[in-house]
């Protein structure tokens, strides 16, 4: 009878350990955010580390069937409030007319798959000169159960002036980042 009742224990046990761990846990989000996002029914790629501070600002969910597919939008933005501003970053799907970028990228191996990350990547000019492109700190395109995604850190419009002295997030923290994402399900 203890034996029994051992075993039962530890199958118990064991079960719970098993369920804790495939409990993933995406930081910064709200139910609500998160049940946003489920409803759309489309598989999207999360972060599960978070540097201390950021939280989720954003949803914008335009996913449904009516909606034209140049018009379908869904992201997810992040956030931390600086005493000079903000960080922010975004993760946001790609429904059509999506390109690849002519960039030489740092490759991160991640569990949806290899993400090419482009911190201030350098531009050919012409003539063999090259020029870093500031403030541009974003991934390729990487898919997700035949969708695309980007992971876009830090962009500056082609009609700002450069500002090198704007907060950005480091090489470091992007990649721990990318590294971190799984897949909201």
């Amino acid at each position: 009878m203890i034996k029994k009742q051992i075993l039962l224990l530890i199958y118990m046990i064991s079960t719970i350990c098993i369920s804790a761990q495939n409990k993933i846990i995406f930081p910064g989000i709200s139910p609500t955010q998160k049940q946003k996002i489920l409803n759309t029914k489309i598989s999207f790629p999360l972060p599960t580390w978070l540097p201390a501070g950021f939280k989720v600002t954003h949803v914008i969910s335009k996913t449904g069937k009516s909606i034209r597919i140049d018009n379908k939008v869904l992201s997810v933005t992040y956030a931390k409030k600086l005493s000079k501003g903000t960080l922010e970053f975004v993760i946001e799907a790609g429904f059509d007319g999506i390109g690849s970028m002519d960039y030489e990228g740092e490759k991160i191996e991640t569990k949806v798959g290899d993400i090419y990350l482009y911190y201030e990547p350098y531009e050919d000019i012409g003539e063999g000169k090259k020029a870093r492109q500031w403030g541009m700190i974003r991934t390729e395109w990487f898919d997700v159960k035949e969708l695309a995604f980007y992971v876009g850190f830090s962009q500056q419009s082609t009609n700002e002036s450069v500002n090198k002295t704007k907060p950005k997030i480091s090489k470091a923290v992007a990649k721990r980042i990318l590294q971190s994402i799984q897949i909201l399900r």
